[in-house]
């Protein structure tokens, strides 16, 4: 298990590939694809703040550093980077119930970028081509602080009509989509039958 140490240590060297390989080993976001598509230094400073947040530690002054290049690393468009790693810096502002400005420009990116099917492409263009991984790891991520910007059931929906197409990858994050938010997704669908 990485510690606060070795966080501060990795970050502060700007050893972020290393970093990101520790913070995501034994997640269940620790696939190949994760390692590789999303942007090395935002994901890593976005996983020591979940990691942080995790060992209860979000009081440190390596927290407030990390944070901060969040927030200065946010694009105009409200995302960072690519959809898997806006996820990932959405999911770091939001630890210890916070919120704000910034994540929810992250979250307003990534409706932008959901695609009418549920659907996300890899890149931060929306008229790019779907992708099943990409939308899995959204939801993986953001699935229960989405809120009114993202339909997740919607999303859950359109990777069971593309099941048959995953790789393994996908098929890995996918399955560890419906046992985390399953409930989240069906909670969302009685209430949108409710209120029709």
């Amino acid at each position: 298990m990485t510690t606060t140490k070795r966080i501060e240590r990795l970050w502060s060297a700007k050893d972020y590939a290393r970093l990101l390989g520790e913070l995501l080993s034994g997640r269940s976001e620790d696939l190949p694809r994760a390692r590789t598509d999303i942007n090395a230094k935002l994901a890593a400073t976005a996983l020591g703040i979940i990691r942080l947040d995790e060992f209860n530690q979000s009081h440190l002054p390596l927290c407030g550093q990390l944070i901060r290049m969040i927030l200065t690393a946010q694009e105009a468009d409200g995302g960072w980077a690519d959809p898997m790693t806006t996820a990932l810096c959405v999911r770091a502002l939001h630890c210890s119930r916070g919120n704000g400005v910034a994540g929810d420009r992250g979250l307003e990116a990534l409706a932008r970028l959901q695609k009418s099917d549920g659907s996300f492409p890899a890149e931060p263009i929306r008229r790019l081509p779907s992708d099943a991984f990409a939308t899995a790891f959204v939801v993986y991520e953001v699935g229960d602080i989405a809120g009114q910007w993202l339909d997740v059931p919607r999303a859950m929906n359109w990777l069971a009509s593309v099941e048959s197409s995953f790789d393994d990858a996908t098929r890995i994050i996918a399955d560890r989509l419906k046992l985390k938010y399953g409930a989240v997704a069906a909670q969302h669908v009685m209430l949108r039958q409710l209120s029709a």
